[in-house]
Parts: structure tokens; sequence; C-alpha cells
């Protein structure tokens, strides 16, 4: 496993600034544009996505590749919580893996340089937003492994009818988290027996895709980050939010879905911003509106970072061409234009901003006057680097963020003992 935790993509960044790119005359050439072979004939590419069902597959993917491919059949994998080194290991020929974590396709042995395809059907990288196809690169070393179908980011989410009931007017895109917090204090209270929370977060989320760009362990080093400024400045403002009287942290997702859609007793969460979450709230028939996270005090106009899910072609594929076609395809301008709109995805695309005029337009769920597009940030946090061991990392912060914010232990103590931990875990997995 060390020899595994220590491969090429030891360091590579989760998230990079979406900057201003100048335009060139490879642009013209329409990414999309990928000739298919002379032969046709029918071909079932086997895909695996942790999660999915065969049913949901088709409605955000596959039916959009088979509408530009109709020859192309999908067998999908992962909606039984099949695992991918079992597959491997039984000789599953995979043709594409979607994933965030890149260990996942390297550690298994599945990545495969696709820069003959590209070049071979003329695929067009300058399309995709510059930081993310620097990651891509990263990832492979300078290799391209595989194609973004989107990116993920987090959003601060509201109840109007808990506004309106309360006289107080709704949060805005820009805000600061001080100006949240005092509208945190002013909407947290006890009336006619429900105790209303004022705010509440997601921590997973906002932690990965912190403003700071702050990162788990040091890569150079391999020892946890932990106990320094910026995560103990990320905790002092988020903490804070549960010393107002009656706004206790509530640690489990579930429990805060429970208390924002059933109960509809919490007023504000920074959480996923996404088709899934929005959908989930219309459908428990709360009004609910989104604006982008809040800034960071030092932080001036720098959002959330982002995830950038990939379709990876898989180095056992029988059908590298048409396994590529699909997961370019997925990469394109004209599938990332049509599943914003009809899916509700965040584009990967170097002209996001034209793409999200007509963000969601076609998902009843996500209702066009929310303007949910607004909530994407315009910048997204600078890299952090990320390493094989920020799980171990990761899962140390946030028992020490819970401890911390129930007032259990000081912020200091939290931090001092979670890197303890954390390193302790990370010498007992480089050993295995």
């Amino acid at each position: 496993m060390a020899k595994q935790l220590a491969s090429a993509w030891t360091v590579v960044l989760l998230v990079s600034a979406l900057t201003a790119c100048s335009g060139t005359k490879e642009e013209e050439n329409s990414q999309t544009a990928l000739k298919p072979q002379e032969d046709n004939k029918p071909v079932e590419l086997t895909a695996y996505l942790s999660g999915y069902t065969q049913e949901r597959f088709m409605t955000t993917f596959g039916d959009f590749i088979q509408k530009k491919y109709p020859n192309v059949t999908f067998k999908v994998l992962g909606g039984n919580k099949e695992k991918v080194p079992d597959l491997v290991a039984a000789g599953v020929k995979l043709d594409l893996i979607q994933s965030t974590a890149p260990e996942l396709i390297i550690d298994n042995g599945l990545q495969d340089d696709l820069t003959d395809l590209i070049q071979k059907y003329n695929y067009d990288l300058n399309k995709l937003e510059p930081a993310v196809l620097d990651l891509i690169k990263l990832i492979g070393d300078g290799n391209i492994y595989g194609f973004p179908n989107g990116v993920a980011t987090v959003a601060l989410f509201y109840n109007k009818t808990l506004f309106n009931k309360f006289g107080v007017s709704y949060p805005t895109s820009g805000m600061t988290w001080d100006q949240v917090f005092e509208l945190a204090n002013r909407l947290t209270r006890n009336e006619g027996g429900v105790q209303y929370q004022g705010f509440v977060d997601y921590t997973s989320y906002i932690a990965n895709a912190n403003q700071m760009s702050q990162g788990y362990v040091d890569p150079k080093t391999g020892k946890a980050t932990l106990n320094n400024d910026n995560w103990r400045k990320f905790m002092d403002n988020f903490i804070r939010f549960y010393t107002i009287p009656g706004n206790s942290y509530i640690p489990a997702a579930g429990d805060i879905n429970n208390a924002f859609q059933k109960e509809q007793r919490i007023v504000m969460y920074a959480g996923q911003f996404g088709a899934a979450a929005m959908t989930g709230l219309t459908n428990a028939g709360v009004d609910w509106g989104v604006v982008s996270l809040p800034e960071f005090a030092g932080y001036p106009g720098v959002g959330p970072g982002a995830q950038v899910p990939l379709f990876y072609v898989g180095k056992t594929s029988a059908n590298r061409d048409w396994a590529f076609k699909a997961a370019a395809y997925l990469g394109s301008e004209e599938f990332q234009k049509e599943s914003a709109t009809k899916v509700g995805a965040v584009p990967a695309m170097r002209n996001r901003a034209e793409v999200m005029a007509t963000y969601a337009k076609e998902v009843p769920t996500i209702p066009v006057d929310k303007k949910a597009q607004d909530a994407v940030p315009k910048t997204f946090a600078k890299p952090y680097a990320i390493t094989p061991y920020d799980s171990l990392a990761r899962n140390a912060f946030l028992a020490a963020y819970t401890a911390a914010a129930k007032g259990e232990k000081d912020v200091n103590t939290a931090l001092r003992e979670a890197e303890e931990k954390a390193n302790t875990a990370i010498e007992a997995a480089k050993k295995k």
C-alpha cells in the first residue's frame, strides 16, 4: 500500500482558480466533431459509477451519448456497491470510470494516456476551463486520462418562508461571513415551542472547498497540516455560529436535511450546490433560495473550491476508441450546455458563464425564478495539494471540528490533538 500511496498522483490539485484566457484559432474547431469510425456496428461499453443505477446513468449521461452515437449502448456497474478493485481482480474490462479520486484509477492500473486519440479525433482541449485542464494534466503527470463532465461547488441555501415570517431581508450573493453571522443572530429564536436555528453547515463540504485553499497534508513531508493558523481561522469563523444560544451544531447530514426540509426550522445552511440538492428541497415543499457562498475575511471575491469529476477511459477497455468518444463527448461544450439546461449540471468549460445562461431552464424542480446560476462562484479558490493520506487527516479534522463546535474542546486543543492523531494514522498507513 505504501508504494501505491507514493505513486505519481501524490500531489494533484483539488481545485484551481478560474482565470481568464485569451482565445486561440484552435478553439474555432468544435471539440465535439469527433468523426465516428467507419465501423458503426453496435458496441456496448461497460461503465463504472459509484452509486449509479442503469436508469440514473442513462438519464444523466447515457441518453445524451446515444443521441450523438446511436450505436453505443451501456452496461452500468456501481449501483450495487461493486468495488473497482474487485472488478479488476475478476477480469472485468471497464471502458469508462467516473471518479473524483485519481487514486481509484492509478492504484488499480486503469490509467491510459489518451494523447494519441485526442490528436486522432481532434479533441480541442482549449475548450476546457484552463484550471480544469491543469488539474487533468497534473493527475496524469502531463498525460490525459479522462475528461470532466462538470464541476461541483458549494453555496448558501435559505428558507424564504422563515425569512418572511421573521421580517428579515433575504441574503444576497457577495455577502461576507460576518454579515451572515449577524443574520443568524437575528434569526435564531424559540417561537411557538419551535427552536429555529439561523445557520448550520455541512462541514465536510465547506472544509474540502475552504476559501483559504488550505490542504490537509503537506505533500513534501507527508505530515498532517491541521494545527495551523488557516484551519484555526476556519474553525473560529464557523464555530462562532454555534455559540449563539439555541443554534446548536448538527454533525449528521441526515439530521440537517430533516431539520431544513421536513421540520423547516433551519433558516440557512451552507452545503453542496447541485441539481439533486435543489430538487430535494423543491420536492420537500420548501420555498428555498440560494446565493453564492459568503466571502471569507481577508479573501474578498474568492469563492469556494471546485471538485472535478472525470470520466476516465480504462486501460482494460476492449473498445478504446468508442470509450474515448463517449468520454470526450461528456467533456464537450455541446454536452455540457445541454446538461446544464436539462439536468442542472455546472459546466467545466472555458465559457462557463455563457453556458450557465440557460442553467436548469428545463429542470422543473429548479424554477427559473430561483436564479440558481447566480450562486455559482465567478472565481474559485486557489488550488491546494492533495495526497494519498488526506482522508486520514480529514477524518481527524472533522472529529476535532465536531468536538469544538459542541463546546467539548477549545479550538487550539482540538486542532493539536487532531494533527497528532492524523500523523499517527498516516505513519501506520505507510507501513502497510
